[in-house]
């Protein structure tokens, strides 16, 4: 069964949103394949952490638009974050383990 999308689903498939929506549609839709969704609900926030943990170190880079990029997008494209929303908030401390 095909995925049904949205018109503004379509679009930002497309790329008529801009780069970094069009990335972030590619993924959700690979994902919505394997789940054999039928359709997308409506999302109105995202949450995108990258926070400080050892697995950060596989991206060489200091370019939190890199980092993320590879991380979340499995991309060697970078993506810029400048037009996102973005909140900056402490979960808890690293643990011993990601200073060994």
């Amino acid at each position: 069964m095909a995925l049904k999308l949205t018109d503004y689903e379509k679009s930002m498939l497309k790329g008529t949103e801009g780069k970094l929506k069009q990335k972030a549609m590619e993924v959700i839709v690979r994902y919505a394949d394997v789940m054999n969704a039928d359709e997308l609900c409506t999302v109105t926030k995202a949450h995108l952490h990258c926070g400080f943990h050892t697995y950060l170190k596989a991206v060489k880079s200091e370019n939190v638009d890199e980092i993320i990029s590879e991380m979340f997008f499995c991309s060697d494209e970078t993506f810029s974050l400048q037009n996102v929303c973005c909140d900056c908030f402490a979960d808890v401390g690293p643990c011993s383990a990601c200073f060994s």
